[in-house]
């Protein structure tokens, strides 16, 4: 239990494992309903945040865009936000993304990506700083570990109906770890590098957080309701 003010908190002494959290709120008349779980995942060496989706095909998906595209055509950039209120230092990032084709009744596409980019940005007033990243990190796709995690049938991808997503998870180790400092929000971002936008490369939403993502795409921010599927670990 803590007062009103506290927008967040640590529990300490809680073995590795992964978790589920709800909050409930109380005032002077009374308690709420619980909030929907969040997946809180704790590592023998510390704190790992997860919000990845449990292994399997879903019922429902939805991706967005995270692309810097080689021919030319503007980059999209996705991002969500972690913080650590006791400060923490990691050095792997898993995620899980999707391939689609914008055309009706397509099949499963291949993977595009010969390199994924990852970024770390500052927050400024609840949004990333998009002008430049206080981390950054390219991997090849040998170093991303893709792997394949199901196909998702009768998908809608950019206004094209009856399409087949291709579901992938992804692990890398970052060449050097990242601190982030105690109650500091960051956003992270993870950028595949395809030749085109002629097969869409996506973000997928992970389990409820904080319902907040943004998009950077032709020079402005869009917000979602909604979390990435990403994790965090020492």
């Amino acid at each position: 239990t803590v007062p009103g003010s506290v927008r967040q908190t640590s529990v300490p002494g809680v073995p590795p494992g992964t978790y589920f959290a709800r909050v409930t709120a109380t005032n002077a008349a009374g308690a709420s309903a619980p909030s929907q779980e969040a997946s809180v995942g704790v590592s023998t060496n510390g704190v790992l945040k997860s919000t990845l989706n449990p292994p399997g095909v879903p019922i429902s998906i939805e991706a967005r865009t995270s692309q810097a595209v080689t021919n030319g055509q503007l980059p999209s950039s996705t991002f969500d936000d972690f913080v650590f209120p006791a400060g923490a230092t990691f050095s792997q990032v898993s995620w899980q993304g999707i391939y689609c084709r914008a055309v009706n009744n397509s099949g499963l596409p291949s993977p595009t990506a010969s390199a994924f980019n990852i970024r770390i940005h500052a927050d400024g007033g609840g949004q990333p700083v998009t002008a430049a990243a206080v981390y950054t990190a390219n991997l090849s796709l040998a170093q991303a570990n893709e792997t394949f995690a199901g196909a998702f049938t009768n998908a809608t991808c950019s206004g094209a109906t009856n399409t087949t997503w291709a579901l992938y998870s992804y692990s890398v180790n970052l060449p050097t770890p990242f601190t982030a400092q105690p109650g500091v929000r960051y956003w992270l971002t993870v950028q595949a590098v395809t030749p085109s936008y002629g097969t869409y490369y996506g973000w997928r939403r992970g389990s409820n957080d904080n319902f907040l993502s943004y998009q950077f795409f032709n020079g402005g921010l869009t917000r979602f309701s909604n979390d990435r599927a990403f994790a965090l670990a020492p």
